[in-house]
């Protein structure tokens, strides 16, 4: 499974700020980006509550893999727990894309984030497709 990468020419990631060149500069845009994020959750109760539900099973996910790493492993319920929270997420977004599909198809930004996400879930529907196929060769010997 390889990464997917946006084509898009800015993230709303935000990355370390000494990366890219040590300036501290470099992620400025994405800073941007993500204080204009942050009042428009300010500004909008709904997207705030999609941003704390998201933040909520972010934080789980990361939590669970946190756990794994200590014992150098990952269980398979922490395994189930983050597919669970991958699920919860993917629903989330899901209804809010539904809910904003004339927006999507009038905005540009907005369409290629909506096809990047897509096409992280083929991914990772592929990832899981691959996993299933592995277990169930793994049981059948």
């Amino acid at each position: 499974m390889g990464a997917q990468h946006s084509t898009r020419s800015h993230s709303l990631a935000v990355a370390d700020a000494g990366a890219g060149g040590g300036d501290g500069h470099a992620h400025l845009p994405c800073l941007a980006e993500l204080m204009s994020y942050q009042e428009a959750c300010r500004l909008d109760p709904e997207l705030e509550t999609f941003d704390s539900t998201l933040q909520q099973h972010i934080g789980r996910a990361i939590s669970t893999l946190t756990d794994g790493v200590q014992v150098h492993s990952l269980s398979l319920d922490s395994f189930r727990e983050i597919t669970s929270c991958l699920l919860e997420m993917n629903q989330e977004v899901v209804k809010v894309i539904l809910d904003c599909k004339r927006d999507v198809w009038k905005n540009t930004e907005l369409f290629d984030l909506v096809e990047d996400y897509f096409q992280n879930s083929l991914q990772t529907l592929y990832f899981y497709t691959t996993l299933e196929k592995c277990l169930t060769k793994a049981r059948d010997n």
